[in-house]
């Protein structure tokens, strides 16, 4: 199938993003890509193959295009995660305006409070290189 400029560009930027923080994840950044192609909410993640549930949340995240509805799913089948729900949203890196509302939406339902212009910064930094990830 032939990409299009845009698709290209999109796909660099969330592979690039993705290698920074040390966490690609092929089937997750097709999804991030369809989303932001799409125009809906996409994510990347710090979250690295090695941390499960991290990785598992941040899949959820990308294909649901939700974290809404990912944090429901993943609190139906992993009693651990009830506990780690703001330690999971702080693995996610909101890709567009829609994705950062949507976040600081979630941390507030957990009482914490995040601005989207942070959470897009928390984005730049690694998106830019500006900020080792662990």
């Amino acid at each position: 199938m032939t990409q299009t400029i845009t698709e290209r560009v999109l796909k660099a930027r969330v592979e690039r993003i993705q290698e920074n923080a040390g966490a690609r994840n092929t089937i997750a950044e097709e999804d991030t890509v369809a989303a932001l192609l799409a125009n809906e909410p996409a994510f990347g993640s710090t979250a690295t193959y090695h941390n499960q549930l991290g990785s598992l949340f941040a899949m959820k995240v990308a294909r649901l295009r939700s974290v809404e509805e990912a944090q429901q799913e993943m609190l139906n089948r992993y009693d651990g995660f009830y506990n780690r729900q703001a330690w999971a949203l702080d693995l996610l890196l909101p890709l567009n305006p829609r994705a950062a509302i949507m976040l600081a939406v979630a941390y507030q339902k957990l009482g914490e409070f995040r601005t989207s212009e942070e959470l897009l910064k928390r984005t730049e930094r690694v998106e830019f290189g500006m900020e080792e990830v662990a």
